[in-house]
């Protein structure tokens, strides 16, 4: 998993299914409700993402708040991902389009990234109830499983789920709530 960091935080990119999400790398308990720092895709969360002949996914990055008045907050969150170390998670394409916003009749101006992870440097969200990993750069640490699928559509499995089995795993499927995390 690749961990980058803004100053003194770490920070990871989740994968759930085709959806991205910039994430905490651990929970800092008190500090924070929850991991997700930023939703790198929320309005084409159903579209596929392009892929790029090396696999990696490119998609569109819109303003947090879904119009107009998020856009200094995207420009920010794009220099801080640009100026990330070690190295920057994402790289801009250059393309840029208008997307219906949050708000009704709202509209603001995506940007298009690539996401420049490969597969193994994701933080893999669980299939069942949705936790993704979690690190603090420890070795050895209790990731994820693969459960199924290749490359940028791999499926994976946190320990605890797949240590509950078959109807737990149905449970936590049916009830998962990416807000929980």
């Amino acid at each position: 998993m690749f961990v980058f960091k803004f100053q003194t935080l770490g920070f990871v990119v989740a994968r759930d299914d085709n959806h991205y999400y910039l994430v905490f790398s651990r929970a800092y308990y008190g500090h924070c409700p929850t991991r997700i720092m930023g939703d790198f895709n929320p309005t084409t969360a159903g579209d596929e993402p392009n892929h790029l002949p090396n696999g990696h996914p490119y998609i569109w990055l819109e303003p947090p708040s879904g119009g107009e008045a998020g856009v200094p907050q995207l420009q920010k969150l794009i220099s801080q991902l640009l100026t990330a170390e070690p190295r920057a998670p994402i790289r801009l394409t250059g393309r840029k389009r208008r997307m219906r916003g949050i708000d009704e009749g709202e509209r603001a101006e995506a940007v298009e990234i690539v996401i420049m992870l490969s597969e193994e440097e994701f933080a893999h969200c669980c299939y069942y109830c949705g936790r993704p990993e979690e690190t603090d750069g420890a070795p050895n640490e209790d990731l994820h499983k693969r459960i199924g699928g290749q490359g940028y559509s791999s499926m994976y499995g946190c320990p605890d789920c797949l240590r509950n089995g078959f109807f737990a795993q149905i449970q936590a499927r049916a009830g998962r709530n990416v807000s929980d995390w």
